[in-house]
């Protein structure tokens, strides 16, 4: 039994940034790896510490060597990069590039693994058009992940409480913020992790009868005022002006 967590990179809030012609200016060496990519690892390396997993592999697609050095130093076994421009990182993409560089186990061995949110995609379209490809389940936003012989129970966020689910492997997951807190990796681990098999191939398209097209038409446009601040001796009869029916 493996796990596949996709990493991606994103852009580190912490760090200022500038806007020009309506779309962020990149700024090297300022991505940091996604924080729910990072549950995700944390999630499938305490599955393998207590035994339910063998193998966990990390994958990424554009992301710089150094973020998935980082996973294997937090306890994943090797990481499969895709050295690409950002231009080419598509969901199609991502799906069609793993599909081809994990064919070689049986399908009903693997857990693949995504974070929930991502600055610069929405992992569940990604998840979501994995499952449909590979015709096994896709479950969201996942609160807990618990194996039990060959049958996982696992329980999801949602707006209506926290449904249970019963699946077995292979199925496709999101992580949720409560699955797992990141460890910080130990200076030994880290220097191991240097010595662990990092793996490259190339990037691969997807079929033309599965490439959805999309037009940006125009940006966003401010919306009428939704709030007023009240100050001053005439505040109070103002408030009540807008407030009374």
């Amino acid at each position: 039994m493996r796990a596949i967590v996709f990493i991606s990179s994103v852009e580190n809030p912490e760090e200022p940034i500038t806007i020009s012609q309506n779309a962020f200016t990149p700024v090297p060496d300022n991505e940091i790896v996604n924080d729910f990519d990072l549950i995700a690892v944390e999630a499938a390396i305490q599955l393998k510490e207590s035994g339910d997993l063998d193998e966990v592999i990390v994958f990424g697609m554009g992301t710089e060597l150094s973020h998935l050095q980082k996973c294997l130093a937090m306890g994943a076994d090797r990481a499969v990069s895709t050295p690409c421009d950002r231009s080419q990182i598509t969901p199609e993409t991502i799906v069609e590039t793993a599909i081809t560089a994990f064919n070689d186990n049986p399908m009903s061995e693997t857990l693949w693994m995504f974070g929930k949110l991502g600055v610069n995609f929405e992992s569940h379209q990604t998840a979501q058009r994995l499952a449909v490809r590979l015709g096994i389940p896709c479950l969201g936003s996942v609160h807990t992940l618990q194996r039990h012989g060959k049958t996982w129970h696992i329980t999801c966020e949602s707006d209506n409480g926290i449904p249970c689910f019963h699946v077995s492997a292979p199925f496709v997951m999101t992580a949720d913020l409560r699955l797992a807190t990141p460890r910080f990796p130990s200076l030994p681990n880290i220097v191991r992790s240097r010595k662990k098999p990092v793996t490259e191939i190339q990037p691969v398209m997807a079929p033309p009868g599965l490439t959805l097209k999309t037009t940006h038409i125009e940006p966003a446009q401010e919306g009428r005022r939704t709030c007023q601040i009240l100050n001053g001796s005439t505040g109070c009869q103002t408030l009540l002006t807008l407030l009374r029916p």
